[in-house]
């Protein structure tokens, strides 16, 4: 029968379908007979697709969905598992973009690789239809012919089985490779929406929704600040343990390793790794002296210092700069030896117990000297600079420090100084030439004008100079040099074009006008002076308000210096313009310590916090048997020795001065050096005020008792401290926990009176002592006699022979027996045995009477 004729009869309806009552073929779902012969449902689809064979072997395919093939419904079947069961796409796909991964403390790395693995099936059926295979490069071209028709599809979907849905999701696994400056772990674990068919409840994989928390050793789970200690453990910063020979960082985890104990050669402290002892190199700081110790492994590291290139240790430096170096401050020249030519430098000095360490800066020297009292231990430069012995040597005669030795081929007029901040110029030119050492003549025929710029001389030039200038020391090449260059040179060779110039600049004195025609110059000068009034444009844009320390006005150009704390800018406005800003110094972290100076001190003064208690760090007392009804807290600040500043700034702020934060106008750092370093003598010529704080609480509480008394108390948490404390009444000492007694004293502990069954403490003069007799507690209050007996004691009276059988006691014995309110004292002599019983609101207490207390307690009884 032709493939038409076939696919004609199916869909004329002629055949009668029925469930099959077996299966013989794998995946048959009904049979049929009728002029087709026998019809055969094969293979059905995951969307309700089917194959049907007819009796001489045709195929035929009915889509279920549009676009359902057979190679497609084939290939999702095999993914899904089994024929019953539809697979569908889950919505999600995998990005690790929208992941929230753990984050990792500022000085931590993660590395992460990421892998799409293959898709996973899943028993959550969300998702939408599949009608194509997962590849379709490796579906293999089928030519049954499909039979798309509505009454057969319907029929065929009225004989199957029920299909379950199934959803085909993306599957990520993530590697990620920790590394903290004490050392590195990794972790791999798979992200995929929901539990794969074939794994328990329970090992399912991330949520991609959910935070990718790290599980600590401990069992506890973190997201945020991680990072990994020295033994490769993940671990939570604010629990760390550091060992100050090693520098290893330990998590709670490490236990006995981490602990730290004085080493029993140096006595300084180590952890256990350390204290093993181990040999390292034997190193030493040429600054302090200190050693490395191999009883407690401890290597002591050195580096040589980026300007005096001496090896310090850790403690002797910041960064890459000893303390010395970092110290260095303004020194004079007179002081050092006169081969060094540093008259007319910038000499920055600072000693310690290795020597003496110099710098000089000049336009083109950069040294650094070490000397050892006045001998020159080591001088070195960091100038590439083959004229060096020239200038070095000018120096010496001149006494100018540096020197340029230039060749031009034209003469400028005077040009403007290279430390100024030009603020508008127009020239012209002309023709000049001069040689001259700083401002006064030193060689040549005329005075020229000062010249910036030039060639360098040519070898005849080079000799000439060389055989006039007298020899000695010069430096060593290759050198560290100081962190800043020096100011202009004091002798200049200079050939240029003359120019005339006219122009409004910025410099150390204020604003000048300054016109040049060739070698003459006229300036008119507008001096720095304090401003008479409020400079409203300079005060804009700021949090907190700043000084303006100087102010300027020379025609339509007005300038000030303005500050707060060591945040200085200079500030320009021509007419009614927008004012320009340049940065003198730069320190944005003033501007929230003047906040917090406001807040705790005074305006105007710059504040530094070396310790800091929050309220949220805060945990108060707890008084045994109250509770507490009120507490409020106050933030206290002190002037702290000097420190280094513990706090952030902006954390400071945040807790006594909450609001806006610190803020300053944009300003560049494009001022010459030499400018910024004179205008920077200026603003700190009167320092602004400044103060070590910390800062800690004021706590007030009101505490109340079931039986209504209510105490109010209160005390200081010191800074940087977490937990508050109050005195003990008595000692003094400080307690966490208090008992309250009847005098409203707070006490480390408290004894209750048996009779009155009030609590005294040992600040009380009126406190609970043994009883001299029954050795029970009394209070001064229930001292019944002068001999310190309680009441039931002094009451003791000796039984009746005809009551004493009450209390145990046969002819012959004798019983002696007292009360009091809350408390009962019975002695008893039975058969030359003595004992005494005690009952009070702790119970009942009997013990015997033996020597020498018998004889004692026979004196007191009656």
């Amino acid at each position: 029968m032709a493939e038409s004729s076939q696919a004609a009869l199916l869909t004329s309806g002629s055949v009668e379908w029925a469930a099959a009552e077996h299966e013989p073929v794998a995946g048959a779902r009904a049979v049929a007979g009728g002029q087709a012969g026998e019809v055969r449902v094969e293979v059905d689809g995951l969307h309700r697709s089917y194959v049907i064979r007819l009796s001489d072997g045709t195929r035929f395919f009915v889509p279920g969905r549009p676009g359902a093939t057979l190679n497609a419904e084939a290939e999702l079947a095999r993914q899904a598992g089994a024929p019953d069961r539809v697979l569908v796409r889950h919505p999600w796909r995998a990005a690790s973009t929208r992941l929230e991964f753990s984050t990792p403390v500022r000085g931590t790395e993660v590395a992460r690789k990421v892998r799409k693995l293959a898709p996973i099936v899943l028993a959550d059926p969300t998702g939408e239809p599949m009608v194509t295979g997962l590849s379709e490069a490796g579906l293999q071209p089928d030519d049954t012919p499909v039979v798309a028709d509505p009454e057969l599809l319907a029929a065929l979907v009225a004989l199957d089985r029920p299909l379950d849905t199934v959803a085909l999701a993306d599957c990520l696994e993530i590697e990620e490779t920790w590394q903290s400056p004490h050392g590195s772990t990794s972790r791999t674990y798979q992200v995929a929406p929901g539990r794969p068919l074939d794994q328990p409840e329970g090992r399912a994989p991330f949520a991609p929704d959910a935070p990718l928390a790290i599980t600590l050793p401990s069992g506890e789970t973190l997201h945020r600040e991680v990072s990994v200690d020295s033994l490769g453990h993940f671990f939570d910063i604010s629990r760390a343990t550091g060992c100050p020979a090693c520098g290893h960082v330990y998590g709670p985890c490490c236990r006995e390793v981490a602990r730290l104990f004085a080493c029993e050669a140096c006595d300084r402290p180590a952890c256990g790794t350390c204290r093993d002892g181990v040999e390292g190199p034997d190193t030493s700081c040429d600054r302090c002296g200190d050693k490395s110790c191999g009883a407690c492994s401890r290597v002591l590291a050195v580096e040589p210092c980026r300007i005096c290139a001496r090896d310090v240790c850790r403690t002797c430096r910041d960064d890459t700069l000893c303390l010395t170096c970092a110290a260095l401050a303004p020194g004079s020249a007179g002081d050092l030896p006169e081969e060094l030519g540093a008259h007319g430098l910038t000499v920055l000095t600072a000693t310690d117990d290795g020597g003496t360490v110099v710098t000089l800066a000049g336009a083109h020297r950069r040294e650094v000297v070490l000397l050892n009292g006045s001998e020159i231990v080591r001088w070195t430069t960091a100038a590439d600079d083959p004229l060096l012995s020239l200038r070095i040597a000018a120096a010496r005669l001149a006494g100018a420090g540096d020197v340029d030795v230039h060749a031009l081929p034209e003469q400028p007029s005077a040009p403007a100084p290279p430390d100024w901040l030009i603020l508008s110029r127009t020239n012209d030119t002309a023709l000049h030439w001069a040689v001259m050492t700083g401002a006064t003549r030193a060689a040549g025929t005329f005075d020229p004008p000062p010249a910036a710029d030039g060639a360098t001389p040519d070898e005849t030039l080079l000799g000439a100079l060389a055989a006039v200038l007298p020899g000695g020391p010069v430096p060593i090449a290759g050198g560290p040099g100081p962190s800043a260059p020096g100011g202009p040179s004091g002798a200049r060779l200079v050939a240029c074009r003359m120019r005339t110039e006219d122009l409004v600049a910025v410099d150390a004195r204020g604003l000048v006008h300054r016109t040049a025609s060739g070698p003459a110059t006229e300036e008119t000068v507008v001096a720095w002076a304090a401003p008479e009034a409020s400079v409203w444009w300079a005060e804009a844009d700021w949090n907190p308000q700043p000084e303006v320390v100087s102010q300027a006005r020379l025609g339509e150009w007005e300038a000030v210096l303005a500050r707060v704390g060591a945040h200085a800018l200079l500030g320009v406005r021509r007419d009614a313009a927008d004012p320009v800003w340049h940065r003198i110094t730069g320190e944005p972290d003033d501007l929230t310590r003047a906040l917090v100076g406001a807040a705790l001190v005074a305006p105007g003064v710059i504040a530094s916090v070396t310790a800091l208690t929050t309220a949220d760090d805060f945990t108060g007392i707890t008084i045994a048997g109250a509770t507490r009804q009120h507490r409020r807290l106050w933030y206290a600040g002190v002037v702290a020795p000097p420190a280094d500043e513990a706090v952030p700034p902006a954390r400071a702020q945040a807790a006594v001065a909450p609001g806006e934060p610190g803020a300053a106008p944009e300003a560049p750092t494009d001022l010459p050096p030499a400018l910024i370093a004179e205008l920077t003598r200026l603003v700190t010529a009167d320092p602004p005020r400044t103060a070590r704080v910390a800062i800690g609480l004021e706590v007030e509480e009101v505490w109340s008792r079931p039986d209504g008394i209510q105490l109010q108390l209160t005390y200081e948490v010191k800074p940087g401290e977490t937990q508050g404390h109050v005195p003990d009444a008595a000692g003094g000492d400080p307690l966490t926990e208090a008992y309250l007694c009847r005098s409203h004293h707070l006490a480390a502990s408290v004894r209750t009176c048996a009779t009155c069954l009030t609590d005294t403490c040992r600040a009380c003069p009126d406190g609970a002592t043994p009883c001299s007799l029954c050795g029970g507690p009394v209070c001064g209050n229930c001292r019944a006699t002068p001999d310190g007996r309680c009441r039931a004691c002094a009451s003791v009276a000796k039984i009746s022979a005809l009551s004493r059988s009450r209390y145990g006691a046969s002819r012959g014995d004798a019983v002696w027996h007292g009360e009091a309110p809350n408390i009962q004292v019975t002695i008893r002599r039975l058969h030359h045995e003595w004992t005494l019983e005690r009952q009070d609101h702790e119970g009942t207490v009997t013990f015997p009477l033996t020597e020498p207390a018998l004889t004692h307690v026979r004196t007191l009884l009656p």
